[in-house]
């Protein structure tokens, strides 16, 4: 029979063996797991569209027939950006606004998350930008990761990605610690100052064309 002793030795020795394997199953689930082959980011899509090759046309034409968004009346005439309302698609954002050059390219476009998620998985906790980069890095791969704050608030992470045609980003509103996340994809071989012939009247206004 053991001396009581080394039954309480005993007994602590299960228990932060538990404990131990506890932890591990924690970390070993709590840890993003990357694809094989991480997918270059000029390769990636978004909503069904190829995004190193976005253009105006192929956005309307996408948003509007698979619905779920509702477009901003703000960006009505203004024919270099197109603002998009999440209704029933992108549950998890405010909205998805689209720049694009004078040829109706997309230049870049920015998607805006919800301080809260729409889904309940996530126990009412506020988004953060690591949330965000686990889900992509699951696709993408490591990312580049860079440390922001300032103005004596809690610094925070930003996430980036890139290849020779697309950038991508996780950040904050304004580098701001406590402002609203977003991700941005920026197209980089489409110019955002690139324009159409100027023999073509159609591309400018009127008080532009009449102008002496």
């Amino acid at each position: 029979m053991l001396h009581p002793v080394f039954k309480s030795a005993n007994r602590k020795i299960k228990a932060l063996t538990h404990w131990s394997l506890l932890v591990s199953v924690v970390l070993f689930f709590s840890t993003p797991s990357y694809s094989a082959e991480p997918l270059p980011p000029k390769q990636v899509r978004f909503l069904g569209l190829e995004v190193a090759k976005l253009t105006q046309k192929q956005v309307r034409q996408q948003l509007w027939q698979i619905g779920g968004f509702k477009f901003s009346r703000s960006s009505l005439q203004q024919h270099n950006i197109d603002k998009f309302f999440t209704q029933t698609r992108l549950e998890d954002s405010y909205s998805v606004t689209f720049y694009y050059n004078d040829l109706g390219e997309v230049t870049r476009f920015r998607r805006l998350y919800r301080p809260y998620s729409a889904r309940r998985d996530n126990n009412g906790q506020l988004l953060n930008t690591q949330r965000v980069a686990s889900e992509l890095s699951k696709e993408l791969g490591p990312a580049l990761i860079q440390r922001k704050g300032w103005g004596g608030f809690h610094p925070y992470l930003s996430y980036s990605w890139q290849d020779d045609e697309v950038a991508i980003r996780i950040d904050r509103v304004g580098e701001h610690p406590l402002g609203d996340v977003f991700i941005e994809y920026r197209i980089k071989k489409h110019d955002p100052y690139a324009v159409k012939d100027e023999q073509n009247p159609n591309t400018l206004p009127s008080y532009i064309r009449n102008a002496t």
